[in-house]
C-alpha cells in the first residue's frame, strides 16, 4: 500500500484555513526552542522569539495604552530592534494590550501565521 503525503502547499483548500495565532507553549527544557526554530523555517509561519509583550500588562491597565508603550518594550528587551518592527507603524495609542500585542505581531508576520 502507497501513502501520499500532502503538504500545505500543494493543498489549497488547507492554505487559509488558519491563519493564527499560533503559540508554542511547554515547560522549561521540554523542547519547545527547538519545536519554535523548526516551525519557524515554514514560509507561512512567522513566530517572534520571546517577544514577551503580554508580561507588560501594566502599561495597558485602564481604558487606553501609555503612550511610550513601544519605547518602553524595546527597552525591556529589545523586541522592536531584534524583530525589525518599523516603530513608526506601531501607534502609541491602542485599546488595550490585545490590540497591541496582534499589532505588532502581524507587523512581524506579514501574511504568515502570526504568534
Amino acid at each position: 500500500m502507497q501513502t501520499e503525503l500532502t503538504t500545505v502547499a500543494e493543498n489549497p483548500v488547507s492554505q487559509n484555513a488558519f491563519n493564527g495565532p499560533l503559540f508554542v507553549v511547554g515547560m522549561w527544557r521540554s523542547g519547545t526552542s527547538l519545536l519554535y526554530a523548526l516551525l519557524n523555517q515554514h514560509p507561512q509561519i512567522a513566530l517572534m522569539y520571546e517577544g514577551d509583550l503580554p508580561l507588560m500588562w501594566p502599561l495597558f491597565l485602564g481604558r487606553k495604552s501609555k503612550s511610550d508603550w513601544p519605547e518602553r518594550w524595546e527597552f525591556w528587551n529589545s523586541a522592536l530592534s531584534r524583530h525589525q518592527l518599523q516603530r513608526g507603524k506601531i501607534p502609541s495609542q491602542v485599546a488595550g494590550l490585545r490590540a497591541a500585542t496582534e499589532l505588532a505581531y502581524r507587523q512581524y508576520s506579514g501574511d504568515a501565521i502570526w504568534g
